[in-house]
């Protein structure tokens, strides 16, 4: 039987935002079902979310802000199948250990829609991390992450790693754990007042972009003055929610 794709759409609580608030976010795949009018249809992820045991590769339930962590154990069963998964602005405070499964998974939306009109809830990194090996694009923007502490280690075994946003957390300083990330060659660390730690960007020497807008720099931090692709870091300029 052939790859299925499958995607769901539902408008948030209140007026629709014009901007997504990261510039990692992506729109459902094509085919995407149109809100109801009233806005209040929401998706109970189960056996019917797999169509009859379909093998599915991309999954969008984007803005399905009443799902829980528990509602998404079934997902698990998608393992050896699902690369993409979005679960952008639902709102999650975490995700259920069992999707650590997911060994096939390249990109993770978790991006909350905007820190201003819908903040996120997850506070800490959450273990399914560890398990998702193939991840090569990850979007956490617009969370809680400035109270993630030890967390941030759920992201070491994530070598395959090539894109990592983190705009919008409220982070002091750069997460150690940037250092221990081998592939990492686009970093957003936009809108966070990051004030240490850039020690650890410098270390990541496959690093080709990296965007510091809204990090209250007037000039490029001494420690990134010497990075091969220190001309393209932006640290000036409006970022597009802005």
């Amino acid at each position: 039987m052939g790859r299925a794709e499958h995607a769901v759409h539902a408008d948030p609580p209140g007026p629709r935002h014009a901007q997504r608030g990261s510039p990692a976010r992506r729109h459902c795949p094509h085919g995407a079902p149109q809100p109801q009018p009233d806005g209040r249809k929401r998706l109970a992820v189960g056996a019917a979310c797999l169509l009859g045991g379909l093998p599915l590769e991309r999954l969008c339930l984007y803005l399905n802000w009443q799902l829980q962590p528990a509602s998404l154990h079934s997902l698990a069963q998608l393992a050896g199948s699902l690369t993409f998964l979005d679960l952008g602005a639902c709102q999650l405070a975490g995700l259920p250990r069992s999707l650590g499964a997911l060994t096939t998974l390249r990109v993770l939306l978790l991006a909350s829609g905007s820190s201003q009109l819908y903040p996120g809830r997850l506070e800490r990194l959450p273990t399914a991390l560890v398990g998702m090996t193939a991840l090569t694009a990850l979007d956490l923007s617009h969370q809680q992450l400035h109270r993630a502490g030890a967390s941030w280690r759920q992201l070491a075994p994530l070598h395959a790693l090539r894109r990592l946003a983190l705009a919008g957390n409220g982070l002091p300083a750069v997460p150690e754990v940037l250092s221990s990330l081998p592939s990492l060659a686009t970093l957003d660390l936009a809108d966070n007042p990051l004030q240490a730690g850039w020690r650890h960007v410098a270390a990541a020497r496959r690093l080709r972009s990296a965007d510091l807008r809204g990090c209250g720099l007037h000039a490029l931090p001494a420690e990134l003055q010497g990075h091969p692709a220190a001309a393209r870091f932006r640290f000036l300029g409006l970022l597009p929610w802005q």
